[in-house]
């Protein structure tokens, strides 16, 4: 069972650091290193000013896109493990625990975002 999540664990590791060559983009301009990097860096908005609310926000943005990534898999595996239960009712027990707990735990981690977005976007507009 270990080993199951572990290879899931993997995939998804893999999965994210394939799918963030396909982000890359080529220069618009070949004259010299010293322009495609002023394109790159204007293009991502890196340039020259770095803001640290978009740092963070990328970074909460990237945590919660992780956290619903973990519940996809796990509402996954607890399918899988109440489909193959047969008749076991531990089992069926475990898996019914583990989609209930997943279930909880998005709500409370969207629950926290929103209430978050929400008094900062009060505090920062007033």
């Amino acid at each position: 069972m270990n080993k199951f999540i572990t290879y899931i664990f993997i995939s998804v590791l893999l999965l994210f650091t394939l799918t963030s060559f396909a982000l890359a983009q080529t220069p618009r301009t070949l004259q010299g290193a010293g322009k495609n990097t002023e394109v790159i860096a204007q293009d991502s908005g890196l340039d020259g000013i770095v803001d640290i609310n978009s740092i963070i926000g990328k970074a909460i943005n990237g945590f919660i896109s992780l956290i619903g990534v973990v519940f996809l898999i796990l509402m996954i595996y607890g399918g899988y493990l109440w489909m193959t239960a047969r008749g076991n009712e531990q089992q069926v027990e475990k898996s019914r625990s583990l989609i209930i707990a997943a279930i909880v735990g998005i709500v409370i981690v969207i629950g926290a975002y929103a209430i978050t977005y929400y008094v900062l976007n009060i505090l920062l507009n007033t």
